[in-house]
């Protein structure tokens, strides 16, 4: 028994094996069976087929899609998983994101696909009333209560094409504000305690004229204007430019209480669909935002979460703070600066269609490995700590689907990464996939035992560096017809005033097929000539694990690969399948 990456693509007869001087397997006499292999292009065969081909092909940028390529190797993710089940549900297939991860390609999800009954699902139908749990994210961002806490938002400035009108845009609008009830909560202070309520707020869409110019100014201005408590939570703003400019530009302002990453896909990928159909049909809602916060807080006085608390103990005794290199303690928004490093396109593209293959990892893995070895490096700590922000929206409840709910779902958690002396890159790579693949859950233990089911022991700060990869923004607006990305800056998306609570945000992100990596930090604390160094010590390293992997010529196995994780070590499972380290002296990261 096998896992699937495992099985041969192709069976060859030879009448003998090619033998070196030794007497060993000659691997590079062997013949290259290129003409047999399945992965060559087969055509979709039905409409199921068709529907999944174009819908992978626009996601993963790629011009055509086999039914045998498999989805992860084309550059798929866990955040463009969920993007490939909200639009396959919009087409009526009922698929859930786990099954893209048991039936990678489009032969076995279509067969699943076919065979598949309807799932008793909930979801609340019509505009919700009434009170909200909030989850722990939303919890987070309320525990420090004497911040500003209107302007804390995400935003989203598109080029849009001027064939659109005032009023397709304004229903497109009011039906999205219908739909996703989140956009019309309000917040109110009881007891020292928020509470989130929905409200009744219709969606609305204000035209203004702007020159070029002028775009950003428009733009923070509306940045400002948000209202938690009077539930102003969201602004539409269609910006229309002069006549000899070829597009409008589209603003989209939505506190971040009511939006994530994954929501903005979500919401642009409605509204193509409601511009191109004319159209205020876009099938039942999924299950809704309270859906959840009830589930998940049912969920964090389980046996299953409480007995991870050790586990998170452990995580928290174990972070110590990062020495300051300027010693100001308190920081605001206003002082944060950034380092942005980017890899070139073809270090991208090995990164998101080749590098994976070698050890069976996900991009996360190795843009882990290679932050956690460049602290180590700075540092001088074998154990780091580092924030991980998550999407969130993990398959724990299977009467619920939340693939096309638009919400604050980040999942906040620290991750402890023990490092040893002079790794080669091989096995830096196994003991950090090995790592994060032990934490219970993904993680989301931690927010339900912090916030929904408190313990004292993990009240505090417990890491000073955050990270989060964002995925691919490219196939937000790809192939689409209305919009385009806008060159503009669309305002200070966060307070001014808002304090500093981490020393360093690091964001990863691809667009353009580029990826670039964002170190945000306090100029109060750090000068940008330490910050510099360390952004690009983090490309290096990145770089050498890249370049590692694609040269790499046999594909190694973890023990998560057969659910063993946790019960063996790396190296044990290297010893079992008579594999040792082969990498040369050379190819030692020293630290």
């Amino acid at each position: 028994h096998l896992p699937d990456y495992m099985l041969p693509a192709v069976l060859m007869s030879l009448t003998a094996m090619p033998l070196t001087a030794n007497g060993k397997v000659n691997k590079k006499a062997l013949p290259e069976p290129d003409a047999l292999l399945e992965s060559d292009y087969v055509a979709p065969r039905n409409e199921l087929e068709e529907d999944l081909a174009e819908i992978w092909a626009s996601l993963l940028n790629v011009d055509r899609v086999s039914i045998h390529d498999n989805f992860f190797e084309l550059g798929g993710d866990s955040i463009i998983v969920i993007q490939v089940v909200s639009r396959a549900k919009r087409k009526g297939y009922h698929v859930q994101v786990q099954d893209l991860f048991d039936y990678q390609t489009i032969a076995e999800l279509s067969a699943l696909i076919f065979h598949n009954n309807e799932r008793a699902v909930i979801a609340e139908q019509g505009r919700l009333t009434g009170e909200a749990a909030l989850l722990p994210i939303q919890h987070w961002f309320f525990e420090k209560d004497v911040y500003p806490v209107n302007h804390f938002n995400q935003v989203v400035l598109l080029q849009l094409n001027k064939k659109v009108s005032d009023v397709e845009l304004l229903n497109a609008v009011k039906v999205i504000v219908d739909r996703h009830d989140i956009l019309r909560c309000f917040y109110t202070y009881k007891n020292a305690q928020w509470i989130q309520e929905f409200g009744e707020r219709e969606g609305e869409l204000e035209v203004v004229d702007s020159a070029s110019e002028q775009i950003t100014a428009v733009c923070q201005q509306y940045q400002e204007s948000l209202n938690i408590e009077d539930g102003v939570l969201s602004r539409f703003v269609l910006i229309k430019t002069p006549a000899e400019e070829e597009y409008n530009r589209f603003l989209m302002v939505v506190h971040h209480l009511a939006i994530d990453g994954v929501s903005w896909r979500i919401l642009i990928d409605e509204i193509s669909s409601l511009l191109a159909i004319s159209d205020s049909e876009l099938g039942l809602k999924t299950s809704s935002y309270r859906n959840w916060a009830d589930a998940l807080t049912e969920f964090a006085f389980t046996e299953r979460i409480t007995a991870q608390q050790s586990y998170w103990e452990k995580i928290v005794q174990a972070f110590e703070p990062i020495p300051l290199e300027l010693n100001v303690q308190e920081s605001a928004r206003k002082d944060v600066s950034a380092v942005d490093v980017h890899l070139n396109s073809e270090l991208t593209h090995s990164l998101l269609k080749e590098a994976n293959i070698a050890y069976n990892t996900e991009i996360n893995d190795l843009l882990l490995s290679a932050l956690a070895f460049t602290i180590r490096e700075w540092l001088g700590n074998d154990n780091v700590v580092i924030g991980l922000e998550g999407h969130g929206r993990e398959e724990l409840f299977p009467h619920l689907d939340i693939t096309g709910t638009v919400g604050w779902f980040t999942n906040k958690y620290p991750v402890l990464l023990r490092l040893e002396r002079d790794m080669r890159e091989g096995s830096l790579l196994k003991s950090v996939k090995e790592q994060l693949r032990s934490i219970p859950d993904k993680g989301i233990g931690f927010g339900c035992l912090k916030y929904l089911n408190p313990v004292k022991e993990l009240s505090g700060d417990c890491w000073d560096i955050v990270f989060n990869y964002l995925g691919q923004q490219d196939n937000v607006v790809n192939a689409n017809e209305w919009f385009k990305g806008a060159p503009e800056y669309p305002g200070d998306h966060i307070s001014s005033q808002y304090p500093i609570r981490d020393k360093f945000v690091i964001r990863a992100i691809v667009t353009g097929n580029v990826l670039h990596i964002s170190f945000n930090y306090s100029s109060k604390q750090y000068t940008a000539e330490s910050v510099r160094t360390f952004a690009n010590n983090y490309i290096h390293h990145l770089t050498s694990l890249i370049n590692h992997c694609v040269v790499k010529e046999e594909r190694d196995v973890t023990p998560a690969d057969f659910g063993l994780n946790g019960k063996l070590d790396y190296r044990e499972l290297d010893e079992l399948l008579g594999k040792g380290e082969l990498e040369d002296e050379d190819d030692v990261m020293r630290f």
